[in-house]
């Protein structure tokens, strides 16, 4: 189990720097904002498609509000990602932004589950370091 884990890690890991590698690229040639309402319609359109396929029901009004409302934060979040990957920042940007990115819900998980386990400090140990 430990090395399923360990193997989706690194594969989220690649998935994660391919997009913040592709999205500098293609906000250098086409644009923020292009880049972004591309990406996001995309999005949209292969997550409706897998809802439909997998036969999902559509979720209540106050779970799609804030869907909505953390889609829009999501997206303002990606416009100033990709911004400073098109000024040739992605050293600094890409790692600060990946860490942010699991701060957020760490956090959350602390306030509303516990401290977590030796572990997976020793998890986030790495990741800030590696910023």
């Amino acid at each position: 189990m430990e090395l399923s884990i360990a193997i989706f890690g690194i594969a989220a890991a690649l998935c994660w720097g391919a997009g913040d590698f592709s999205g500098g690229v293609a906000t250098k040639r086409n644009g923020v904002l292009i880049v972004a309402i591309i990406s996001q319609l995309t999005g949209l359109i292969l997550l409706a498609s897998s809802a439909i396929i997998f036969g999902e029901s559509m979720p209540a009004y106050t779970d799609f509000l804030w869907g909505a409302i953390a889609g829009l934060c999501g997206g303002a979040g990606l416009l100033a990602l990709y911004h400073a990957l098109s000024v040739e920042k992605m050293g600094i940007v890409a790692p600060v932004a990946a860490v942010w990115s699991a701060v957020v819900p760490m956090a959350f998980g602390m306030i509303t589950e516990g401290l977590p386990t030796v572990s997976q400090l020793t998890g986030f140990a790495f990741a800030f370091a590696g910023v």
